[in-house]
């Protein structure tokens, strides 16, 4: 029988009030983060000290004044994370959102960026093995093999430089072990047809040189519930439309897929080889090459049935579900090479030099729709016969694929550092910075049919159209998009006497944005003109072809046309070539202060500050009529104040972290489907209405404040409790005037209408999206020794938010509200470990409860669409050691 340690029932009680100072525990933050360290004390059953380089120095986390999360390999396991964006709920106040294109947003402390796409960089600076990686298609790498994973919370400006003012990310691989030869191998399958298969070898060949060779491979089927072909052949008995077998959705690309490439699947691998080479005492090179590919399908959203429900547009079918006729199809490959060099020059300096070369290629299809058509009484094919459909102006038929042709993401990193060695009273570490990225992409938004049914009741007039769903595409081709950035950095760290500390730091960075011979390709004009779309291919009716309202049905369509050919052939430039540049300076800092009262005990204040740099799109048609503009955007910035407490209690069976802070957030960018100007063609069927397209615009100031505790403690032996409790209040603090363009038609057809005349509102006490007021983790392993030496591991985990907004407009109206709800999710293991760790075999459940959670939302067609988070999975896993 276990039995209860001295001391352990106050410990239990400290335990119970941190983690039910949210509503609900819940999160994965396991046991696995001490296990991953080494202990120095001489009971096994004491939380061990784990090491981090959150200062660009190797210190313990108790000595680290920065509000940082460190999760090893085990613990990461145990939670079930494959890549960054697995992750969220599993770090305080750490959410992560997915979209179709590949992409990351990813926020901390309610800090975040929604643009995925190349024009713009993520709020929280992404690293791999302290080398900074531009493109958050990243964050998707499998993580595997690592010496551990550090999250670092608010601005990290000073030190980890651009883009960072949510905080960082830093994923650490494991290095070789000089004169050792070892390896591991593991392989899981699970619903879902999952399999996944990982291997490491370390080749210790010499004592002063080893290789380490690591690789993984998932694959799992498409977590749909069900995927099917888009067939639907359109009946308007009013416009003398009657069914007759021909699909009126594109059949272009359309074929049947088996489950395993439905979309939301996954088919991916990833290889890793590191060099380690000390020539001599004191110096250290290491090589790291680094290659991934994803052959999966990639994401789809779906309708949110629950808001759906009660409407016309309400589910007939389960939530993971899509009827498509464009297969998901995608390869993206990531390949990075990393090159680290340290050195003692004298007994009390050191040189440190880090570079890095990253290629990132990719291709993908995506089916935007999903076979989410509107309803029939918000469409029409001819005049619309519904004042719904005169309000939406829908066609019955959304019919949209994205493709990205291609894209090369190339990003060249240099970082030099000088730091201070020992353990003297003055620690320092000064460096500079340089980056260039250089960007290529060509980007397609094809939509077969749109609502373009004109009458002007003068058949005379050239604007005289009676064709409705004529076809429409937008080429984006990014010929040489370009971001430098070069910075100079310091930081000093003085233990003024043995009980206080100060720090100081700055950072100085130049930063510029170059678009070069990009150019938008599409019809930005007359409807009519629209024609040119089937490249001469087909005649349709008001222009010579046949009588009727109908522009087209998919029999009528062919692969020469729209962006199936080189742009500039069917499809016409909207502008000439761009030739921009843009550029930013700043400066960023940061002022601390500690107060060390023990060996065991520190307590800090801060004040950082953080910046994300502007940026700018195409030029933009905001009248519909000529009217280009470039889209363009200025810098955010925060600054943060903090102050926090790390120690070690009751004789070092709990470790505790509280952290309390407030940041100002100055110039919000915000990204998304945002209004740009007021449609002015005569000849449109939107002629007066907003123009809005995706960009990012500044937005007003916002406040977020917040507290964190973060605990691991070994109450009895063989029993380790984890986790976190936050809270956080981020909103709008300064009063401005958003321009509301979010699904107006769907909100009159409501009767919610809540926006000024002008389509105007204001954003004041307004909630940050990603950013719930309470979350919180409970985490519990315990080891039990069995016979034979075998050990008995069962795990659980809960974890636990608030209802949590999805856009910055708040919108809570019937149907189209856009926030996730409050949730809990549990997680379970149990494994048995071999004597020595010769091998282990576990079974192992993830949202057991089947929690349907969203991570990003839109409206689209009068239904709320979102990125839904992983359905209940399951399986065994068993690994060896040799």
């Amino acid at each position: 029988m276990t039995r209860i340690r001295t001391g352990s029932h106050a410990l239990l009680a400290t335990i119970s009030a941190i983690a039910f100072t949210a509503p609900l525990a819940a999160q994965q933050t396991p046991p696995a983060e001490t296990q991953d360290s080494a202990t120095s004390t001489s009971d096994a059953n004491q939380v061990g000290d784990i090491i981090v380089t959150a200062s660009k120095r190797e210190t313990t986390l108790l000595r680290t004044p920065v509000a940082v999360t460190a999760l090893g390999q085990a613990s990461l396991d145990a939670k079930g994370i494959l890549s960054v964006r697995d992750l969220k709920g599993n770090v305080p106040n750490l959410q992560i959102g997915t979209g179709a294109d590949s992409g990351s947003a990813i926020a901390l402390r309610g800090v975040v960026s929604t643009d995925t796409t190349e024009v713009a960089e993520s709020a929280v600076a992404l690293h791999l093995d302290g080398v900074y990686m531009p493109r958050s298609q990243s964050a998707l790498s499998l993580m595997y093999d690592v010496d551990r994973v550090e999250v670092l919370r608010g601005p990290q400006g000073t030190l980890f430089g651009m883009n960072s003012p949510g905080g960082a990310i830093n994923i650490i691989p494991s290095k070789p072990e000089f004169g050792e030869w070892s390896g591991k191998a593991e392989v899981a399958m699970g619903n879902y047809n999952s399999r996944e298969l990982r291997g490491v070898i370390n080749l210790g060949l010499t004592d002063r040189f080893a290789i380490r060779i690591s690789g993984m491979y998932n694959r799992h089927d498409g977590y749909l519930d069900l995927q099917e072909q888009d067939f639907t052949d359109l009946a308007y008995p009013s416009s003398g439309i009657v069914k007759d077998g021909i699909p009126d959705v594109d059949q272009r690309r359309n074929r049947k897929v088996r489950p395993k490439d439905w979309y939301n699947n996954a088919n991916e691998y990833g290889v890793r080889a590191i060099a380690r080479w000390q020539p001599v005492d004191g110096w250290e090179i290491t090589g790291t090459a680094q290659h991934y590919v994803d052959i999966g399908a990639g994401d789809i959203d779906f309708v949110d049935c629950k808001q759906a429900a009660g409407t016309v547009n309400a589910c007939d079918h389960p939530l993971r579900y899509a009827k498509v006729n464009v297969p998901g199809s995608k390869r993206m490959v990531i390949d990075d090479f990393l090159v680290k060099v340290t050195g003692d020059l004298t007994d009390t300096i050191s040189i440190e030099y880090r570079g890095g070369y990253q290629d990132e290629r990719r291709r993908q299809i995506t089916d935007l729709d999903g076979g989410a058509h509107p309803a029939t009484q918000w469409s029409s094919i001819g005049a619309p016969a519904t004042p719904e459909a005169a309000l939406t102006q829908y066609y019955p038929v959304w019919d949209e694929t994205t493709i990205t042709n291609y894209s090369r993401y190339r990003s060249l990193t240099n970082e030099l550092q000088i730091k201070s060695r020992g353990s003297g009273p003055l620690q320092y570490v000064f460096g500079a910075f340089v980056l260039h990225e250089n960007k290529r992409i060509r980007y397609d938004d094809e939509i077969a049919e749109s609502k373009t049914y004109n009458d002007t009741g003068d058949p005379a007039s050239p604007d005289n159209f009676y064709i409705d769903g004529l076809p429409n595409t937008f080429v984006y081709n990014q010929a040489k998009r370009t971001t430098t950035s070069r910075a100079l950095f310091g930081q000093v760290d003085w233990r003024v006497i043995p009980k206080i500390g100060l720090t100081a730091g700055y950072r100085y960075s130049w930063d510029k944005k170059a678009d070069i011979g990009g150019v938008t390709y599409g019809y930005d004009g007359a409807v009519g003109d629209q024609i040119g779309w089937y490249n001469g291919l087909y005649t349709p009716p008001f222009a010579g072809g046949p009588p009727g309202i109908r522009a087209h049905q998919s029999n009528n369509l062919g692969n020469n046309m729209g962006s199936g050919v080189p742009p500039g052939v069917a499809l016409p430039a909207v502008g000439p070539p761009s030739n921009e540049r843009r550029q930013w300076r700043n400066g960023s800092l940061h002022l601390g202060a500690q107060y060390y009262a023990d060996a065991a005990t520190m307590l800090y204040a801060s004040v950082s500050t953080g910046y994300k740099m502007g940026g700018f799109y195409e030029q933009f048609d905001t009248c519909n009529h000529g009217c280009l503009e470039l889209l363009q955007y200025d810098p955010e910035k925060v600054i943060s104040y903090e102050v926090g407490y790390k120690g070690k209690l009751f004789d070092n069976h709990l470790q505790l972290s509280l952290t309390a802070f407030l940041t100002n957030y100055r110039n919000m960018q915000q990204t998304g489907e945002e209004v740009v100007g007021i449609d002015q063609a005569p000849d449109s069927n939107t002629f007066g209405r907003p123009i809005s397209t995706y960009t990012t615009v500044n937005l007003t100031n916002a406040q977020i404040k917040g507290i964190e505790a973060e605990f691991t403690a070994t109450p009895w032996r063989g029993g380790t409790l984890s986790g976190f409790a936050t809270y956080l209040h981020a909103r709008v603090t300064k009063s401005g005037l958003y321009v509301d363009g979010y699904a107006r038609a769907e909100r009159a057809i409501y009767g919610q209408t809540d926006f000024d005349a002008d389509g105007t509102t204001s954003l004041l006490g307004k909630t940050l999206p990603y950013a719930p007021a309470f979350s919180a983790s409970l985490n519990y392993r315990h080891d039990i020794d069995v016979a034979g030496g075998y050990r008995l591991s069962p795990y659980a985990s809960v974890r636990y938010q608030t209802k949590m907004w999805l856009d910055i407009l708040n919108y809570s109206g019937a149907h189209l509200a856009q926030y996730q709800v409050a949730y809990a999710k549990i997680d379970a293991n149990m494994r048995l470990t071999a004597p020595n760790d010769r091998f282990f075999v576990e079974v192992f459940g993830e949202n057991l409860t089947d929690v349907a959670t969203k991570s990003f939302d839109n409206q689209a067609y009068g239904r709320v669409r979102a990125y839904y988070d992983a359905p209940r999975t399951w399986g065994i896993r068993a690994g060896t050691k040799f």
